[in-house]
C-alpha cells in the first residue's frame, strides 16, 4: 500500500487508534443511557467482555464508570491523539539549498 510509504504510517496509526478512542466514546454514551436497550447492550457487552477477560477491568454495568470514561477519559485521549496526530503532520521548514 503506497499510504504508508513516506513516513506516513505513524500518522495512519494515530488515526486509527483515534477512530477506535470515538467507538468507544460513543459505545459509552450510549451504554450511559437508563433506557432498556441501553442496559440490553450493556449486558451483552459485559458478557463479550467477560469472556474476553476483561471483566476485571472494565464493568459497564457500572453507570457511574461509564459516565468517568465517557466524560474524562475517552475525550483526553482523543484530544492527545489529535494533537500528536497534528504536530507530527505538520511540514518541516528544511534549509534552503545553495
Amino acid at each position: 500500500m503506497a499510504a504508508w510509504r513516506g513516513g506516513r504510517s505513524l500518522t495512519w496509526v494515530t488515526g486509527a487508534v483515534t477512530f477506535l478512542v470515538s467507538i468507544l466514546t460513543a459505545f459509552t454514551g450510549y451504554v450511559s443511557q437508563t433506557n432498556f436497550d441501553s442496559q440490553w447492550i450493556a449486558t451483552q457487552a459485559k458478557d463479550g467482555i467477560n469472556a474476553t477477560g476483561g471483566g476485571a477491568y472494565f464493568n459497564v454495568l457500572n453507570l457511574g464508570q461509564m459516565l468517568m470514561w465517557h466524560i474524562v477519559l475517552l475525550p483526553i485521549a482523543a484530544v492527545v491523539l489529535t494533537a500528536c496526530m497534528s504536530s507530527w503532520s505538520v511540514p518541516r521548514r528544511r534549509a534552503p539549498l545553495r
